[in-house]
């Protein structure tokens, strides 16, 4: 988002690597398996999804995202979410960052531990986004960058500008 300031504009953007999920729960079926995908959202506002990662407990995204943001928003989350094909959607944990500390990560590879959510405390604005748009914003694979975290749900980001 530009904003004037003494005859200059100025732009806020931040640019992300979402790497991958680890030993996230296993689903409760027979299947055990989970089809995830990860949201970015500014505040309650989804700006990017990734592509759906189908049967896996330590889905890999490998995937950059860059926008425009606004001054004035406070939180940076990531949700990571199982599909359903029946159902809503169910959410299975985020991680949020505020703005104050985004600077605290910025250029590294780290890993968040993921936080529970309550799916019916949590209030969400989830505009559609096809599926053909978030490809469009491209992928790019992480140099086998991989650690063990034991059995804590993990995410692991970039946070590249």
């Amino acid at each position: 988002m530009a904003v004037e300031e003494e005859g200059l504009r100025v732009f806020q953007s931040v640019k992300i690597k979402i790497g991958e999920a680890k030993n996230l729960p296993t689903y409760p079926g027979p299947n055990k398996m989970r089809d995830c995908y990860c949201t970015v959202n500014l505040d309650q506002e989804e700006v990017f999804r990734t592509k759906i990662v189908e049967k896996s407990l330590c889905p890999f995204y490998g995937e950059d995202f860059y926008c425009e943001i606004p001054r004035s928003f406070r939180h940076l989350s990531f949700y990571i979410f199982d599909r359903d094909v029946f159902r809503r959607d169910s959410i299975i944990g985020k991680v949020a960052i505020r703005k104050e500390d985004l600077q605290k990560y910025h250029n590294r590879d780290t890993w968040f531990q993921l936080q529970h959510v309550d799916a019916d405390s949590e209030v969400q604005v989830r505009p559609p986004l096809p599926t053909s748009s978030a490809r469009a914003l491209g992928t790019k694979v992480l140099g086998g960058h991989r650690r063990s975290l034991g059995m804590e749900h993990s995410l692991c980001l970039r946070l590249k500008k």
